[in-house]
């Protein structure tokens, strides 16, 4: 069972497992819980209880197909997600609607959907990098290692680039990070500085400075840095920093994209 969390969104359901399902797709969550009458799901950002609305009650309830959306709730919980589109196309697969327009908005892009049972959620994608007001890019040419030689907090990457659905970032390590895997992505290190220990279950991989390797998708692995390591990773848009595990190093995306 998941620890209790601090803050949170419970929502009530007349089919768990099709609104547990689709939040943990939509979301890119992890389920640390799951039974009969509950489940516990947790992403980086937020954490998503949801609960089994008791037979007698729900048995009075009708769910159309599509759903028709419950304009008249009060409360809208608001996620981010690292594509909009994919997520768009994630919710209409697993039973939800997507409700008008991608609007802007401040440094992000939004757009409303709803649930298979009609709750409405909005959907946040950050935008990469807001660098208008200084006339910079994406594209700018840019040092991984001066980047990353300049980051002040270990364990916490900073996105530097993007190329189509990928994300190039560096991250400042030393210590532990945690076991843990990403079971939809594969995830390659490659040492700027220092000395890198990757260890899995049935391998363990050292890189020295300049070298490289890819752990691939659902591989359970452990970071370990005896000293201070620079580190440039490539990954797809959809990784959670600590994948399938929520730790004390975990960073949303969000954070990962704050600028430099």
């Amino acid at each position: 069972m998941a620890d209790p969390a601090r803050t949170g969104v419970l929502v009530y359901a007349k089919d768990l497992q099709v609104v547990s399902c689709f939040y943990e797709h939509v979301l890119g969550a992890t389920v640390m819980h799951a039974d009969a009458e509950h489940a516990v799901l947790q992403s980086p950002d937020t954490q998503l209880n949801i609960h089994a609305i008791p037979p007698q009650f729900a048995s009075a309830i009708d769910i159309a197909v599509p759903p028709v959306a419950r304009e008249e709730q009060a409360i809208k919980p608001f996620f981010t997600v690292a594509d909009l589109a994919e997520a768009e196309r994630v919710a209409e697969a697993f039973g939800g609607t997507v409700l008008g327009a991608i609007w802007p908005a401040p440094g992000m892009r939004v757009r409303n959907v709803c649930d298979p049972e009609g709750n409405i959620v909005h959907l946040r994608e950050i935008a990469a990098r807001d660098l208008s007001d200084r006339g910079e890019a994406m594209s700018d040419v840019r040092s991984p290692r001066e980047v990353a030689a300049e980051l002040t907090e270990l364990w916490s990457p900073r996105v530097v680039a993007e190329v189509d659905d990928v994300y190039v970032k560096v991250a400042k390590l030393h210590g532990v990070f945690g076991w843990h895997a990403h079971q939809g992505e594969d995830e390659l290190f490659l040492v700027l500085k220092g000395h890198l220990r990757i260890e899995m279950e049935h391998a363990v991989v050292e890189l020295s400075e300049g070298k490289m390797y890819v752990v691939p998708k659902g591989v359970r692995h452990n970071p370990v840095a005896a000293q201070e390591c620079h580190v440039m990773l490539i990954e797809k848009k959809s990784t959670l920093h600590s994948g399938d595990v929520i730790n004390e190093h975990t960073r949303s995306l969000a954070e990962q994209l704050r600028p430099l």
